[in-house]
């Protein structure tokens, strides 16, 4: 009961949050057209977005694990109830067909939590996507307060920023391959 009420409420919280996300697409759209040199709004926009579908992977990870847990329960119950019956009458055949049963349904719910796994390495993947389009959008808004009259200072200030994009995105793809090689050593 309380597996379906979750799922049920986390199912229209969603659903609200998705209607909010995409009025303030709209909104954020509306403002990309009036000021079209302005970069904050793509970034923004860009975020937004990637919210969006970050939101959504998670609403997919959230599932995947309950259904994870409601195939195990399940399964637990079908093993125990084969080994009450087993116990009760030691040549029931039945007590065979329901523990085997609820083998092969823990190993279903086994598998559903290896996808589970994945999918949160895809959610952490994300998380750090969005991390650096939020960096690139906070220095796109440093780049934009600074004057138009400081030209000099302005083009200082992009070649600096760039530098230091660049070095992030160095650095993460460095530590993305270390990270590949000590999960695989």
């Amino acid at each position: 009961m309380s597996f379906s009420f979750a799922t049920y409420n986390t199912f229209f919280d969603n659903r609200e949050k998705q209607r909010r996300l995409r009025q303030e697409i709209q909104q954020i759209e509306k403002k990309a057209e009036i000021e079209p040199e302005k970069a904050k709004f793509a970034w923004d926009l860009a975020r937004v977005k990637l919210e969006e579908y970050f939101d959504r992977n998670l609403t997919q990870v959230s599932s995947v694990f309950r259904f994870a847990i409601l195939t195990m329960t399940i399964g637990f119950g079908f093993v125990l109830w084969g080994i009450t019956i087993a116990g009760v009458d030691p040549t029931h055949q039945t007590a065979w067909v329901a523990a085997l049963s609820g083998i092969v349904t823990e190993f279903i719910g086994v598998t559903v939590m290896v996808i589970y796994r994945s999918t949160m390495a895809q959610a952490n993947s994300f998380m750090e996507v969005l991390e650096r389009i939020n960096t690139v959008g906070m220095a796109v808004q440093i780049l934009d307060s600074i004057p138009d009259g400081e030209a000099q200072l302005k083009n200082a200030t992009r070649t600096e920023l760039v530098k230091l994009l660049l070095s992030g995105v160095v650095r993460a793809k460095k530590e993305g391959v270390i990270a590949k090689r000590a999960g695989a050593g």
